[in-house]
């Protein structure tokens, strides 16, 4: 089943970044790891690699030793990583307990619960996060899901 945590069984929960507090959503943006950037890095570096390794394999070219090889790759990583802009990253982080990523949907950042403390029971989100609990639809008689604590939501 889609949108469990595989460990325990419990629901993931699913809010809209605009629907916490502004500091506290731009707290746990910036103190996360950018996944989509690290994954985009890492790529470029194995292209760098596979590019100056078959350099050195062409008889043009002298051949160079491995360290050679790994400093030839990090200068052309340098100059060509900054370059790697990613429109709508997802990230990833751990604030009081609660493990998160923030995704996009439909052009707004939504915050994944995938550990809490905090167990929620939340209305099913819709058919574009099937099974997950929609952290914006509270209810009391809804499903248990990961939730946030409650002064991470913006006053209204």
């Amino acid at each position: 089943m889609t949108n469990l945590n595989p460990k325990t069984g419990i629901r993931y929960g699913c809010v809209y970044l605009n629907s916490l507090d502004p500091y506290t959503a731009s707290w746990l943006w910036d103190d996360a790891e950018n996944l989509s950037e690290a994954e985009a890095y890492a790529e470029l570096k194995n292209e760098i690699r596979a590019q100056v390794e078959a350099e050195n394999e062409d008889e043009g070219f002298g051949k160079w030793d491995e360290s050679e090889v790994e400093d030839e790759v990090e200068r052309r990583l340098e100059l060509e990583s900054e370059c790697i802009q990613v429109e709508e990253p997802t990230l990833a982080g751990t604030c009081e307990g609660v493990r998160y990523e923030i995704s996009w949907l439909g052009g707004a950042p939504l915050l994944w619960v995938l550990e809490s403390p905090v167990i929620s029971k939340a209305r099913l989100c819709s058919p574009c996060c099937p099974n997950a609990g929609d952290l914006n639809s509270l209810d009391d008689d809804g499903y248990e899901c990961y939730g946030i604590p409650a002064d991470w939501y913006a006053k209204f």
